[in-house]
């Protein structure tokens, strides 16, 4: 994606940009058409894209490769979630890419006093939900309520690991819409993709209205601080 969206700029014409893959196709956790959209769209645009290709580490002049070094002036990195070494160093139950095992409230299945969500939890009866945005902002709700539950209990003397808490229910479906840089998305849903300029104007809508919320409150929340500020 960010690729797309960096080969679509004019004023970055200049810019030689190139994908190493390691499996056969673009995308292979994706519909294939969209591996192949992918594919298409950057040869199309001058970007180079090499297939079977595994990177064995990234060095100050550039990718090192099995026997080759790939010239870069920046490198991104991408290789999917895994968790950070606070989890395992804690003495918490990971998974084999060191995500957090978190029950169905997001609690620790160590520790009572522990939360995590997002990305680096991995949920009971949930563990092969994929880590999109979607669910790290569902999961942000239940996460609050739990922990404030939790502290309930802390200060009643008992014990957080035992007191129940709200499950986190993710979403039946969540679809995907990858932006290509152009005035239209490819939305994914499933084995289904589509190409679409609606689409992508709705998701611009939604994603704007989300954000006004948080804003608003955080002008309210200035507006207030500067009141008693005036008082006090």
């Amino acid at each position: 994606e960010t690729a797309l969206n960096v080969t679509a700029r004019p004023d970055l014409h200049r810019l030689s940009v190139t994908l190493l893959e390691p499996g056969q196709r673009l995308c292979p956790e994706l519909p294939a058409r969209v591996g192949a959209w992918a594919t298409a769209t950057l040869r199309q645009r001058g970007a180079t894209i090499r297939l079977g290709t595994r990177a064995e580490g990234a060095e100050a002049e550039g990718v090192r490769l099995p026997g080759e070094m790939i010239p870069a002036d920046a490198v991104l990195w991408a290789t999917g979630s895994v968790g950070p070494p606070l989890f395992r160093d804690a003495g918490l139950s990971v998974t084999e890419r060191g995500l957090a095992r978190v029950d169905g409230g997001l609690r620790s299945v160590d520790d009572g006093r522990v939360f995590v969500a997002g990305d680096s939890a991995s949920v009971a009866e949930h563990e092969a939900l994929p880590r999109i945005g979607v669910h790290a902002v569902k999961q942000g709700p239940v996460l609050r309520e739990n922990v404030a539950q939790a502290l309930r209990a802390l200060g009643a003397g008992q014990d957080p690991g035992r007191v129940p808490l709200r499950p986190f229910r993710p979403y039946p479906v969540a679809p995907l819409l990858l932006s290509t840089g152009e005035a239209s998305a490819w939305w994914i849903v499933g084995p289904a993709a589509l190409k679409s300029r609606l689409l992508l104007r709705l998701k611009h809508a939604v994603d704007r209205r989300w954000i006004e919320r948080y804003r608003s409150a955080a002008t309210a929340g200035s507006r207030w601080d500067a009141r008693h500020a005036a008082r006090l």
